[in-house]
């Protein structure tokens, strides 16, 4: 079977997962629904949060930011569908429990926004609920002056319920988790999220109808969301380095195919095209181990069709097409194509269909990309 061309899964990998973005929930929306709801109180203003927001969640039951929480009163971290607004709330016996905090990606700024709704909410002198400041100093000692969203790395969410691989809930305080949802179908806030009645082990999938469905997998769902907003925030700032611009050709093409070790060797290099140490350090722990490749493909998107040419003439290697297919392409044929049907009906995921056709690549006599990253490239300013 031949292989198909890098250049339609760079294609397809960008229309999919950056084009077809579409940011539909603000800030503005949510402020608007409490005033006209006449909201001030916390119970109030979580039920009126959109039911997608409500539907898809991680859990975590040891956090490291202010919130405070444990294993029978955990945050809850919510996410729109499209990754454009994420809410965290958490029980009212634990520290900022009178709290909604918020994160936004703003599209037409290419960066991420950070609120807080502190409860009984306060008027102003027209009667209103206002818009709170974004940004606020608190919340930026973690997330970073250019904010980030923070995830943790792939198949190892310490702190979470599902912290490993998290297809199905297994060993990790299960006995707390199912505890915890006992008591939670009766409980602010959890019980105004939606978990399926049907299941004891929900937001995770049942022991007895695996799938391989990523509205399953929560914390694999929320990673991927996170990496892309961060992804398209560092390419903005990336952009405006003076390295950048006589350089872009070199840079575009080590983001796609680095891997994870690389990123360590390469921190003197990242600071040097404007990433901050809060940045690298995302990028090392990443949510869904791809932020590197998608800040490549966002990169790739803006440029024009001369420098378009001359990354498709430099990334030749089927190591690339190794890294962004991932262990689907290590598959057996017919497990490929019975993981189609239940990962295609998630759009960020449409590319899966074209992964199918590409063979398995682990015998081949390629061994990177056609320029190693660090050694071989030379930015100099």
């Amino acid at each position: 079977m031949k292989p198909i061309s890098l250049l339609k899964v760079v294609t397809i990998f960008i229309t999919l997962n950056f084009s077809a973005l579409c940011f539909s929930y603000t800030i503005h929306d949510y402020v608007k629904t409490l005033n006209q709801n006449n909201v001030t109180e916390i119970d109030d203003a979580i039920s009126l949060l959109p039911l997608s927001l409500r539907t898809y969640f991680s859990i975590v039951h040891t956090g490291n930011g202010l919130r405070g929480t444990s294993p029978l009163e955990p945050a809850i971290i919510s996410f729109a569908p499209d990754g454009s607004f994420f809410v965290n709330v958490g029980s009212k016996n634990q520290a900022e429990g009178n709290v909604i905090e918020i994160l936004q990606f703003n599209k037409d700024k290419r960066n991420i926004e950070l609120y807080s709704l502190s409860f009984p909410l306060k008027k102003n002198s027209k009667g209103l609920i206002p818009i709170p400041k974004v940004n606020p100093p608190r919340c930026l000692k973690c997330h970073g002056e250019k904010p980030n969203a923070l995830w943790g790395n792939y198949n190892q969410w310490h702190g979470f319920y599902g912290n490993r691989h998290d297809d199905r809930l297994r060993n990790d305080n299960i006995d707390n988790f199912i505890k915890f949802k006992e008591v939670a179908k009766n409980t602010s806030p959890y019980m105004y999220f939606n978990f399926d009645e049907s299941n004891p082990t929900s937001p995770f999938q049942s022991y007895s109808k695996p799938s391989f469905q990523i509205t399953n997998r929560p914390n694999t769902h929320g990673g991927y969301l996170v990496s892309r907003i961060n992804a398209i925030k560092m390419a903005k700032q990336i952009e405006s380095s003076p390295l950048y611009e006589r350089n872009k050709v070199e840079i575009i093409e080590a983001l796609m195919c680095i891997n994870s070790f690389d990123l360590y060797k390469a921190e003197d290099l990242l600071k040097r095209v404007g990433l901050s140490e809060i940045d690298i350090q995302q990028l090392q722990q990443d949510g869904s181990n791809t932020t590197n490749g998608l800040i490549g493909f966002d990169l790739y998107s803006r440029l024009n069709n001369s420098d378009k040419l001359k990354i498709k003439r430099e990334i030749k290697s089927t190591t690339f097409l190794r890294y962004v297919t991932g262990i689907i392409t290590k598959s057996k044929h017919d497990q490929k194509h019975s993981l189609l049907p239940k990962a295609a009906d998630y759009k960020l995921y449409h590319l899966i269909d074209k992964i199918l056709s590409i063979p398995d690549l682990s015998n081949s006599n390629y061994h990177g990309c056609t320029m190693p990253w660090v050694n071989s490239i030379s930015l100099d300013y």
